[in-house]
């Protein structure tokens, strides 16, 4: 089989940061949300303004108070509130008037989430003892998601969001390396969301081949609130699973399979003391057996916050990735392909609303000493965490601090003003591994040029020669296209000629005269020959030169 190239959109994409409320003059309606038992302030209820049809206007969440305040008009003629955990009220609204009207509202907490509810489903399911418990929970379940939605609509957060691709070991769930990435830009207000409808995944599928990439794709709770896919999928209380204690799980799968359409089939789980959604987790069905055996799926999971707030958190879809190798045989080539275990999702680091809540995800964090090597600490360092955008500068002290570190694995690398001109840095003496909530402690030597310079020449140096000499100079360059691509098999010659390798680089590494100028001939191919002036004023010189096209 040929190789395979898969990509997870995450789909983010930002939403209406609140909701527009039309006013007739002043008019408003608020008032308090509470429990008719204890008689608290019941925070993440939405309240729903309905015309007489039932159409919303318009709707928001109660505040950590238990509080809320809508826009009133004409049109509007009851209040739906729900909250996960609470019976459900429907109550007819005051007419509108010009100034402020107030309506409390007290809900009934349930005994149980599995209260008998109607729920009208287009799906066409098998009967099961468990239908109707099923549709309860479903219920309390819708509850949970409109609180997200209406959350993210109406309250959004600045947020420090990280997105990763972790390549695993083997087909487990340990990572073998992965690569990170931060968004902290203003226009971060979301967290996932899904790229499609549900009508959209019940019509067309959770993957999608684009120009020879299969993209596969996730619910959210917009998705798993919606009708289309209440239509598309049939609902019942999943198996205990001792992992999750006070827990009980919606479990949903397809209604109808079609062959050539790739589903989900998983579980909503919630937390029946806190009555709170906590994750879903699914499975891709459809797919070949390579995925079967890798358990590709994925895992959307919810944290509700002391203001009612609900926000996705954490999200990954784990998948296959193919790597091809030429393979030479006794008279022909043959390309074969090689599968590995891929992770992809991303994280809410850090959220802040502007009702002066925050969230800050139990992350790791390095706390690092950089020393030279006469194990003086070096102020000024920067290290970067190789394969990602954490990056730290030593203080006054050598100290330098990463946080909001991904659990997994890290090696450091440095940058050397020199060097980096070229793309080069140095790997720092640094490896480990981040774990939730935990500082890892480091102290390390800071690589510099010199070691680079020894390292590259020791080859082509006779034994014992050292290339760095304060009396000479040492020269390394990089030759590019007009893009800044390495440019490879192109000539450089000085006094000696060398070639370029696939990283473009050139070394020479005899001793040259300081304060001189020297030239650089390169050719490429057929084009015509060329020469690039150097001066040499400083013992390690470094240039970049760019080649044009081959004839």
């Amino acid at each position: 089989m040929g190789s395979l190239s898969h990509a997870v959109r995450f789909g983010v994409y930002l939403v209406a940061s609140a909701v527009a409320f039309a006013r007739v003059g002043a008019q408003d309606l608020h008032g308090s949300v509470i429990d008719s038992v204890n008689r608290r302030p019941i925070a993440g209820a939405v309240v729903t303004l309905v015309d007489s049809s039932g159409t919303m206007i318009r709707r928001q969440l109660t505040d950590q108070r238990g509080e809320y305040r809508v826009a009133m008009d004409e049109t509007v003629r009851r209040m739906r509130v729900v909250r996960i955990g609470f019976r459900p009220r429907d109550i007819s609204t005051p007419r509108a008037t010009s100034g402020s009207v107030q309506l409390d509202v007290v809900m009934v907490s349930l005994p149980t989430l599995l209260e008998p509810v109607r729920v009208t489903a287009g799906a066409s399911c098998s009967r099961r003892a468990d239908r109707a418990d099923a549709n309860a929970l479903l219920g309390q379940a819708r509850a949970g998601l409109a609180t997200t939605v209406v959350a993210r609509e109406t309250t959004p957060a600045r947020m420090i969001r990280l997105q990763f691709i972790r390549h695993m070991r083997g087909n487990g769930d340990q990572v073998e390396n992965q690569e990170v990435r931060i968004d902290a830009s203003e226009q971060v207000k979301t967290s996932f969301v899904a790229v499609r409808t549900a009508t959209d995944f019940v019509r067309l599928g959770f993957r999608r081949d684009n120009a020879g990439t299969q993209e596969f794709f996730g619910p959210d709770a917009d998705v798993l609130l919606d009708d289309g896919f209440t239509d598309g999928y049939c609902f019942h209380i999943s198996d205990p699973v001792r992992e999750r204690p006070n827990q009980i799980g919606l479990a949903f799968v397809p209604a109808n399979r079609r062959k050539d359409r790739i589903d989900i089939e998983g579980a909503l789980w919630i937390d029946t003391v806190a009555r709170e959604l906590r994750d879903i987790e699914f499975r891709y069905v459809g797919v070949d057996s390579r995925y079967v055996t890798a358990h590709a799926g994925g895992r959307i999971s919810f944290r509700a916050l002391d203001n009612g707030i609900v926000m996705i958190d954490r999200w990954f879809f784990r998948l296959i990735g193919a790597n091809t190798d030429t393979v030479y045989g006794r008279n022909s080539l043959t390309t074969r392909a090689s599968y590995y275990v891929r992770e992809s999702g991303g994280e809410v680091a850090h959220a802040a609303w502007t009702d002066g809540t925050t969230w800050q995800a139990p992350l790791g964090t390095l706390h690092a000493l950089a020393l030279d090597r006469a194990g003086k600490p070096m102020p000024g360092v920067k290290l970067r965490l190789d394969s990602t955008d954490y990056e730290g500068t030593t203080d006054a002290h050598g100290v330098l601090e990463i946080p909001n570190l991904l659990p997994g694995p890290y090696t450091g690398i440095v940058a050397d003003s020199l060097l980096e001109q070229l793309g080069i840095v140095l790997a720092a003496p640094v490896a480990f591994t981040a774990e939730r909530g935990k500082t890892v402690n480091a102290t390390f030597t800071v690589p510099t040029a010199t070691d680079y310079v020894r390292g590259a020449c020791a080859a082509v140096l006779p034994a014992g020669a050292d290339p760095v000499d304060p009396n000479s100079v040492w020269l390394i360059g990089r030759v590019v296209d007009s893009k800044g691509a390495p440019v490879k098999g192109v000539r450089v010659a000085l006094n000696d000629e060398t070639i370029t390798g696939s990283n473009g680089l050139f070394y020479f590494c005899r001793r040259l005269s300081l304060n001189t100028t020297v030239r650089i001939r390169t050719r490429r191919g057929n084009a015509p020959e060329q020469g690039t002036e150097v001066d040499l004023d400083r013992p390690l010189v470094v240039r970049t030169i760019i080649v044009p096209p081959q004839r």
